[in-house]
């Protein structure tokens, strides 16, 4: 590991040792899922009829394709979680 990403490191952890207080995971948690509320909203409020459009195509998919696409969302979003942990 080079010497910048350790200097980094520890001040991360020295920080996140300053924000242990109780509540603090809790404002987190909250502030993650009000971003998440955002942007699924976003599409809803800036084209109404376009969703409505690409909603209707997505009903008439097979199961079997939802359910793949799905998985590789999820995928994708546990390496983003998992690479912007590193």
């Amino acid at each position: 590991m080079s010497k910048q990403k350790a200097l980094y490191k520890s001040r991360l952890k020295q920080e996140l040792g300053q924000k242990q207080q109780p509540g603090y995971l809790m404002e987190y948690f909250l502030c993650v899922l009000g971003m998440v509320m955002f942007l699924e909203g976003l599409p809803y409020f800036a084209f109404p009829n376009r969703l409505k459009t690409w909603l209707a195509k997505i009903a008439e998919l097979p199961d079997g394709t939802l359910r793949t696409y799905g998985f590789l969302l999820m995928a994708a979003g546990v390496a983003v979680i998992y690479l912007a942990q590193r």
